[in-house]
């Protein structure tokens, strides 16, 4: 039995790039860890995004197997932190598609998201995990990052 080769690549790309490609995973990501499905559909603000991506305070990560996007990692960034003479990383999303959640995959897009972000000097990257999916914050805290706040939601109206 031959099998296909499996070749992981992970890329800095731009928003327009990887949208179409980008879109249904989204999708499958939203239903998989979304608060008040039920309530609050999905209606990402694409335009916002790519005026993010335009003005260089966005930067997108992709993993592709065999050339298809499978997961992915968005970040705003901030030159100057409100608080803090400090450039800032915000991840605002990071998935990876649940059939490819082995061989390290989510590890790896965290640490290239690393290793991308630092090349302009120091940054301080924050994420946000999901008390209901705990996964990512196991595998932040197996690579360093430290946990710094509790978040608390709340629907109104």
């Amino acid at each position: 039995m031959h099998l296909a080769p499996r070749t992981l690549t992970f890329a800095v790309e731009n928003f327009d790039s990887m949208i179409e490609e980008f879109r249904p995973l989204a999708q499958r990501h939203w239903e998989e860890i979304a608060l008040n499905r039920d309530t609050i559909p999905l209606d990402p603000d694409w335009e916002m995004y790519r005026r993010a991506d335009a003005g260089g305070f966005l930067r997108c990560y992709s993993v592709r197997l065999n050339g298809a996007l499978i997961g992915y990692s968005v970040f705003f960034l901030v030159p100057r932190h409100p608080h803090y003479n400090h450039r800032w990383a915000n991840n605002d999303i990071i998935w990876v598609a649940p059939e490819h959640r082995d061989g390290r995959v989510g590890l790896k897009l965290c640490l290239f998201a690393e290793q991308d972000l630092q090349k302009d000097g120091p940054i301080v990257v924050h994420y946000h995990t999901k008390i209901d999916h705990p996964a990512l914050g196991r595998l932040l805290s197996a690579v360093g990052y430290g946990l710094i706040e509790h978040g608390y939601s709340k629907r109104l109206g």
